[in-house]
């Protein structure tokens, strides 16, 4: 089962907090109130951070979205390849016979936590 991330509906807020707040901290009266610039320039770090939150969010969910679809197509390209090898079994085998007529059953193991 493929793994996600979890709060995206967390994500807005605090890119809203960071973008606000790094808007806010050029502000005449945010850089009185604050004073120190050790302290301005903090929080004009945090902000940075948190405004980024959108890039990293979407960075990540574009790798889980491409490892789901690379397992699919591992998926696909099995079964296509069973495919093959039972159609060219069944012309071996069964000589002289219609391949559309032929009817098998396949059981393959599953391993767990791979469905």
């Amino acid at each position: 089962m493929p793994t996600r991330v979890r709060g995206p509906w967390l994500l807005l807020p605090i890119v809203a907090l960071g973008v606000i707040a790094s808007l806010a901290i050029d502000l005449d009266a945010v850089k009185t109130l604050i004073g120190s610039s050790a302290l301005r320039v903090a929080i004009k770090a945090l902000a940075s951070i948190f405004s980024a939150g959108a890039g990293v969010y979407s960075y990540i969910r574009s790798e889980q979205r491409h490892q789901e679809s690379s397992i699919k197509q591992e998926r696909r390209e099995a079964v296509a390849a069973l495919e093959r090898t039972l159609f060219s079994s069944i012309q071996n085998l069964f000589v002289g016979e219609s391949p559309q007529t032929i009817r098998a059953n396949v059981m393959t193991v599953s391993v767990t936590g791979r469905d």
